[in-house]
């Protein structure tokens, strides 16, 4: 299996895992077929990276329903409102068997964008074992993306571990992981 398809097959069983489905992946394996399912569902994967975790800052009650009746406005069907907190998130990778996730979260404006940096690199502060950043950046903004580069370079302890982009921000066109070492 190849270093791309590893991390694609840990992010769609990390995905599937979180909402009750069981994943079948077609991999070479030495065991034999007819005990390959019954040895799929009793293993607990350990050491996975997620490499796509979603995060949202603290927000109050009234934000999230804002946020909650405009996400259905836009047709995604969500049964609740969903919010985000660490302890929730660490009980899902235990429970999952995954032993760290990379944490974005792209604001649309730059105050907010920073503010997420802010909160991402406390998480990864607090669960350094357990959590990477992968820091936002402006990409209409030329100035305000590379100041956010060289602030979450020098000011943050640890540095992001990458950056999460989007080649049209603000419009939701395409997402992009780039290195740290960018």
């Amino acid at each position: 299996m190849s270093y791309c398809e590893l991390f694609s097959s840990a992010h769609v069983f990390a995905h599937f895992a979180q909402h009750g489905y069981h994943l079948f992946l077609e991999i070479p394996c030495p065991i034999p077929s007819h005990r390959l399912s019954y040895h799929i569902l009793s293993m607990k994967p350990s050491g996975w990276v997620d490499i796509h975790g979603h995060f949202v800052p603290p927000q109050t009650p009234e934000k999230v329903m804002q946020m909650f009746h405009a996400l259905r406005e836009k047709q995604f069907l969500l049964s609740e409102p969903w919010t985000w907190d660490c302890s929730s998130t660490l009980a899902y990778l235990d429970r999952a068997g995954i032993g760290m996730q990379m944490l974005s979260h792209i604001p649309p404006n730059v105050p907010a964008l920073r503010a997420a940096n802010d909160y991402g690199i406390s998480i990864v502060q607090q669960h350094p074992s357990r959590f990477g950043l992968l820091a936002a950046l402006p990409t209409d903004n030329p100035e305000a993306c590379l100041a956010e580069i060289s602030r979450t370079k020098t000011e943050f302890c640890p540095t992001p571990d990458g950056f999460a982009v989007m080649t049209v921000y603000r419009l939701s066109a395409s997402f992009c992981i780039c290195s740290s070492s960018v």
